[in-house]
């Protein structure tokens, strides 16, 4: 198995983490074009949520389907046969589209609390994907996910995958300028030949201009950095849109909750890998 690593950070696998919200078709797509592009594995983990058999377990419960115009009981066996049925679906996508590409890839289904499962199944290395940026029925409501808020809490690092099928465009990162994981990470994730812009978070202007660090061999590259005079959505939103960035990595030490990196992933209109 071929790993990625650069400081002290080491990638072996790209992992989907999905449940019965319905978004692991932009999970799949982020984590087979990730996996191809690093030379890792693939991988899924389908995750029964045992809070929502503790719902089902409850008889003022019912089942409303949005549009419909009756309900229905909302039993355990009910929820058991449908999720069997979702997990089943996302192993066949993720077969078909991994074997097309030639990709290594692996799938596994869990039932638990979604932080504890992901902790227990994941390593340090893996980076964990999940789908995000859905609006309900196109109304300006947004799904909130637990299974974000689960990986946060479960130590990984972790990509918020938006809508788009591919990351294309150059990467943005939030560093002080010194050699950090992060840093290494986004040089790993970028294309080939792709310019990195690193927001540098207090810097003087004069240095908006500079060299990767020697450092980091992995910066031996084009490098862009460019001042953040304080580390606020604002300032990222402004930063990203002008640079036309797909994807924004930020160190875990900086990172926002869960509800504050999807509002900044919808106003940007980019991924955001935290990296642990």
């Amino acid at each position: 198995m071929s790993e990625i690593s650069g400081a002290d950070m080491v990638f072996s696998r790209v992992i989907a983490a999905v449940d019965a919200s319905g978004l692991d078709a932009i999970a799949l797509h982020r984590v087979l074009d990730l996996a191809s592009r690093l030379d890792v594995e693939a991988g899924a983990l389908f995750i029964e949520d045992a809070n929502l058999f503790r719902l089902a377990g409850l008889p003022m419960v019912r089942h409303l389907t949005l549009g419909a115009q009756t309900t229905s009981p909302f039993t355990a066996e009910r929820l058991e046969g449908e999720l069997r049925d979702l997990a089943s679906r996302v192993a066949s996508k993720l077969e078909t589209a991994a074997t097309r590409r030639g990709i290594r890839w692996s799938f596994r289904v869990v039932r638990g609390l979604p932080s504890v499962e992901v902790t227990a199944a994941t390593m340090n290395r893996d980076l964990v994907v999940v789908g995000c940026g859905r609006n309900v029925y196109g109304m300006p409501l947004r799904l909130q996910l637990p299974l974000s808020s689960a990986v946060l809490r479960a130590g990984r690092s972790i990509l918020l995958a938006g809508q788009r099928t591919r990351l294309t465009r150059p990467l943005a990162v939030v560093c002080d300028g010194s050699p950090s994981r992060a840093l290494a990470a986004a040089a790993r994730f970028s294309e080939p030949g792709s310019e990195l812009t690193a927001l540098i978070v207090g810097v003087p202007s004069e240095t908006s201009e500079a060299a990767a660090p020697a450092e980091s061999p992995l910066l031996a590259r084009s490098y862009r950095s460019r001042q953040i005079k304080t580390l606020t959505q604002a300032e990222l939103i402004r930063a990203i849109r002008e640079g036309g960035h797909d994807l924004l990595v930020l160190p875990a030490n900086v990172a926002w909750p869960v509800a504050s990196l999807e509002n900044l992933m919808s106003e940007a209109s980019c991924d955001v890998l935290v990296v642990q």
